[in-house]
């Protein structure tokens, strides 16, 4: 059996950068959270939309939306709004490249 993992930084059993600081994804900026509820995350994702197309890594990196795919489709089926989706690839801090869901608010839905 291996032993405990040395990250080098004198603390045996801790990664380094375990906490992803320094590798330049921002961190959701806690003034702009709304609160946990599908509704708040509805609201930060159609914000999030109406600067331009985003990703499912980035809306829930940035926006601190726990179920982007899920937030969606509220927002075209309980809401109303137009939103496209394109196929992307997005390569993770991890240095892993998954496919990703990019999203395009074509039109908001009538007031």
């Amino acid at each position: 059996m291996d032993g405990p993992i040395d990250s080098g930084n004198g603390s045996p059993g801790k990664r380094d950068n375990a906490s992803g600081a320094g590798t330049g994804i921002a961190k959701p900026d806690a003034r702009k959270h709304t609160g946990n509820s599908t509704a708040a995350q509805c609201a930060r994702g159609l914000a999030r939309l109406r600067l331009g197309p985003v990703n499912t890594y980035e809306l829930s990196r940035e926006e601190d939306i726990y179920d982007p795919p899920a937030r969606i489709f509220q927002l075209r089926h309980q809401y109303n709004h137009h939103i496209d989706l394109v196929w992307t690839h997005v390569t993770t801090e991890a240095n892993v490249t998954h496919r990703v869901g990019k999203y395009v608010l074509v039109s908001e839905a009538a007031e």
